[in-house]
C-alpha cells in the first residue's frame, strides 16, 4: 500500500487556515447547533432509501471486513456513528464487543433492526447475538461522557464527511471524550481530492492530525486503500505512475476523482 509524506509547509498553512475558520464570526453563529442535529439526514430516509441507493453501500468496506478477520479491531464497546442500515455493526458486533449503531434517524434505526431480524438465525450463519447488538437512534453530539460509557473502538466511516467543517472541531473533542484510553479511533476518510461543497464534503489527512493530534491520539497507521479495499468508485484512479498519468492527461494526481484513505489512532 502506498504511504504518504505530508510536507511541513502544507501542514503549517492548513493548520492555520482551520485556526482562523474556528476563530471568526462565522464559525460562531447558529449554524454549529444546527449542524450537528441537522434534518437533512432524517429527511433523506423519511424520503426513503433503499439498499444500494444515496450513501447505502449494502455491505461493510472490505477493509473492515479484513480487520476484523485479522482479529486487530479491540475487544470491548465499539460505536459507529452514522451507521445507517447497520451493516458496519453487524459485522463488528461479537461475544466479546459489544457494538451501537446510532443514528440520527429514526428510520434508518427501524431498517437497521429490520436488517438485522432477517439475518438466519443459527451457529455459523453470521447473526449475531441479540445482546453484543445495540440500535440506537440519537446524536453523537449527545453522548454520554462518564467513564462507564466509554468506548474501546469507534469506526468512523464517511460521518465526519458529513460534518460542515464549523462542527468538526467538536467532532474531535467528543471523540476524545468518548474513547478510552488506550482505545482507538479508526477513521476512513473520503472523499480525498478537489471537491467543492457537500456533504459529503471533502477531506485530507491533515484535516484529521490537525484535529486529532492535539487531543491525545497517536496515528499508528495512515495509508491509502488500494482499490479492492474500497466501496466502488471511491478508490480513485488506480495508483499509476507519472508517465502513465501524462499520457491519460490527468491534471491532478487522481484525475480529480477523490480516493480513500484509513487512519487508525490510539487514544493516550
Amino acid at each position: 500500500m502506498q504511504r504518504f509524506v505530508f510536507q511541513q509547509s502544507a501542514s503549517v498553512a492548513i493548520r492555520v487556515s482551520i485556526a482562523a475558520f474556528h476563530s471568526s464570526p462565522y464559525y460562531k453563529t447558529n449554524m454549529t447547533s444546527e449542524e450537528k442535529d441537522n434534518p437533512r439526514w432524517a429527511a433523506d430516509w423519511a424520503a426513503g432509501i433503499n439498499p444500494g441507493e444515496l450513501f447505502d453501500a449494502q455491505m461493510p468496506l472490505p477493509a473492515l471486513t479484513k480487520m476484523v478477520n485479522e482479529g486487530s479491531i479491540p475487544k470491548g464497546r465499539a460505536l459507529v456513528p452514522g451507521c445507517g442500515r447497520g451493516y458496519d455493526v453487524l459485522l463488528l458486533a461479537a461475544p466479546d464487543r459489544v457494538t451501537v449503531g446510532l443514528d440520527l434517524s429514526d428510520i434508518a434505526i427501524a431498517a437497521a433492526e429490520e436488517l438485522y431480524s432477517s439475518l438466519p438465525e443459527g451457529e455459523g450463519k453470521g447473526k449475531p447475538q441479540r445482546d453484543s447488538v445495540v440500535f440506537q437512534a440519537g446524536s453523537f453530539f449527545d453522548l454520554p461522557e462518564d467513564t462507564n460509557n466509554k468506548f474501546d473502538f469507534v469506526y468512523d466511516y464517511t460521518f465526519f464527511c458529513a460534518l460542515h467543517m464549523s462542527v468538526r472541531a467538536d467532532w474531535a473533542q467528543k471523540m476524545a471524550a468518548i474513547i478510552a484510553p488506550g482505545g482507538e479511533l479508526c477513521t476512513i476518510m473520503y472523499p480525498i481530492g478537489e471537491r467543492e461543497g457537500g456533504p459529503p464534503y471533502s477531506v485530507c489527512e491533515e484535516d484529521y492530525r490537525t484535529l486529532l493530534e492535539p487531543l491525545g491520539f497517536e496515528s499508528f497507521l495512515i495509508e491509502r486503500l488500494l482499490p479492492e479495499m474500497c466501496h466502488k468508485g471511491r478508490a480513485g484512479v488506480s495508483l499509476i505512475s507519472d508517465e502513465e498519468r501524462k499520457k491519460m492527461s490527468l491534471t491532478t494526481k487522481d484525475g480529480g476523482v477523490p480516493y480513500t484513505s484509513i487512519g487508525r489512532w490510539r487514544k493516550k
